[in-house]
């Protein structure tokens, strides 16, 4: 079952765009309306928009005509928009947090939108997606991206009684940059074994060192550690002097704890 939430400045509005996108007419599909235009939440960011969830009919609830369209074109059953997702039961900071993010890139001009991808008791999980480039969005090294996390997180959990960390990721950007700095860590690790010499890897943050630390952990021949301060700090791995007697190594290893706003 095709299913896609749309956002406009009417119902209307929001049911045309979802219908463009799934590519089927208004009377193939079941509209749910789940906010009318209103004002804004907290009294910031403008007025709140229309935003419907339109999903297309099966063929057993879809009529002799609908059904007879869905048997002669399958091709549009097999591949999913890439923003299409199982939906997730969110709680209310879950939906606060969705809903402000959402109005922060309209009003940026992005063409993309956010949804919840899962949410447990400490953290919620939302993914951005959408036509545009979402590069100046992530920034380098995500730095934009964390911030507008840090900033979503702030006003999505204002007077709620219960807080929760949240974490954005952009079209699959944190997932692809935590592959690649476990390769790094791999990389590194080999290296370290080769040589016998400790590799200094700098240029991380305190969640990307984390990646790292976590990455090498069970590794019996190396071990890692922090040094430096603040925007300085490198990460270190270094031959373990267990594996190797009589080596010297980087001294205990102190992983990084991810900054709160990460």
């Amino acid at each position: 079952m095709r299913s896609v939430e749309k956002t406009a400045r009417t119902v209307e509005e929001a049911v045309r765009l979802a219908l463009d996108e799934l590519g089927v007419s208004e009377d193939q599909v079941d509209v749910e309306v789940l906010a009318e235009r209103g004002r804004g939440l907290l009294g910031i960011l403008g007025q709140t928009e229309a935003r419907v969830r339109v999903t297309v009919r099966t063929a057993a609830e879809a009529g002799p005509a609908e059904e007879a369209e869905a048997t002669a074109a399958p091709e549009e059953e097999e591949f999913e928009p890439f923003e299409e997702k199982a939906p997730v039961t969110s709680g209310p900071v879950a939906e606060r947090a969705r809903e402000l993010l959402n109005r922060m890139l309209r009003l940026l001009g992005f063409r993309a939108s956010s949804q919840v991808t899962g949410e447990d008791e400490e953290n919620v999980y939302l993914e951005i997606t959408g036509d545009d480039e979402l590069g100046l969005l992530i920034g380098k090294g995500g730095q934009t991206l964390a911030a507008f996390q840090h900033l979503v997180g702030l006003l999505a959990n204002r007077d709620q009684p219960e807080r929760k960390r949240i974490l954005l990721d952009a079209q699959g950007y944190r997932a692809r940059r935590e592959r690649s700095l476990q390769a790094l860590a791999q990389n590194a690790a080999r290296q370290v074994r080769d040589t016998g010499r400790e590799v200094t890897l700098s240029g991380l943050n305190a969640r990307e060192r984390r990646i790292v630390h976590l990455t090498l952990k069970d590794d019996p021949d190396v071990q890692t550690c922090s040094e430096g301060e603040e925007s300085n700090r490198t990460l270190v791995v270094a031959p373990d002097p267990a594996a190797r007697p009589g080596g010297r190594g980087a001294g205990p290893a102190r992983p990084d704890e991810p900054e709160e706003d990460e």
